[in-house]
Formats: C-alpha cells, sequence, structure tokens
C-alpha cells in the first residue's frame, strides 16, 4: 500500500470516528442496525469426563442410597445377559481389542467373521455400509470400530431399559 493511500485510510478513519460514524449506516429511509453485542467464549465443556466404571446418573426415582446400591446391582446383572454381536475377522487388531475387552468385563457374545460367512459379511455391511471392521451390534444400537467407552455406554443404556422394564 502506497504512502497516500494509507494516508487517505487514515484520515478517512479518523474523520469517520469524529463524527461517530459507522461504516454501515443505513441508507435513507431505513431504520439503523441494532448494535452487536460482543462475541461471548463458548462455555467451557465439562471437566467431569464419565470413566467407564463410573455408574450413569441413576433414575429419579431411586431415592436412597439402599435403593441406588440395589438398582446398580441389578443393572450390572443385566449387563451379562444384553446380546451383542460382533463382526470382524481373524487378522483384524481392532477386532482383537474388542474380543478381549468383551471377554475381560464378561460380556456374552456372538462372533462372525466377516471373510468365512457370506452372510455375516452382508449383515456388517447393512450394519456400516462403509465395511471397516469391527462392528459391535449392541441390540440394534451399532459402535462402529473398537471404542471401549462407546461400546459401555451402549450396553449400559441396554442394561439399564432392561431394569427399568422390571
Amino acid at each position: 500500500m502506497s504512502r497516500v493511500a494509507a494516508l487517505l485510510v487514515l484520515a478517512l478513519a479518523a474523520a469517520g470516528c469524529q463524527r461517530g460514524a459507522s461504516l454501515e449506516e443505513p441508507a435513507p429511509g431505513q431504520q439503523p442496525r441494532a448494535a452487536i453485542a460482543p462475541a461471548r467464549a463458548p462455555a467451557a465443556p465439562p471437566t467431569d469426563k464419565p470413566l467407564l466404571d463410573k455408574p450413569a446418573a441413576i433414575p429419579a426415582h431411586v431415592h436412597n442410597q439402599d435403593k441406588r446400591g440395589e438398582y446398580e446391582q441389578r443393572v450390572a446383572d443385566a449387563r451379562r445377559t444384553v446380546d451383542i454381536t460382533l463382526y470382524g475377522a481373524s487378522w483384524c487388531p481392532s477386532c482383537k481389542q474388542a474380543r478381549a475387552w468383551l471377554d475381560q468385563n464378561g460380556m456374552a457374545y456372538a462372533e462372525h467373521d466377516i471373510h468365512s460367512s457370506e452372510e455375516a459379511g452382508r449383515t456388517m455391511r447393512r450394519l456400516n455400509p462403509a465395511g471397516t471392521i469391527p462392528v459391535i451390534d449392541v441390540e440394534g444400537e451399532v459402535v462402529v470400530g473398537f471404542a471401549p467407552d462407546a461400546v459401555d455406554r451402549a450396553i449400559r443404556r441396554k442394561a439399564e431399559r432392561r431394569v427399568q422394564r422390571l
């Protein structure tokens, strides 16, 4: 930018500031625009990230500590009865991790190798058209890839629904 142009910009800006004009004055016959509120910083994300072993919120109808303990025990028992199906392959490292996690947590599950069974491959592609594995079906709630926290939450949701239906 040349010196002359820079000086011209400064002079025009100073003239506008002195009389309080904005760069966007309303056209004749229009109402002036409302002042724009200053931008606010977004709220900070919660720092109490849920942990796998941290129980989900207890339903409002569970009021005292004895009832909470009973409720948590019923959810823990129901977790073992949730229907879980794992679609994967024997060579897949994430599938191996998913199997190990399910075994470690005492979860019963059905496993289908998508390379051994055409039907398993078709079902897996229906659940996950992208075709990535593992695909974990928790009673209709599908988790693609192995994310322990996502699988744990899906299992807990299904277990809580079972307990609340009783």
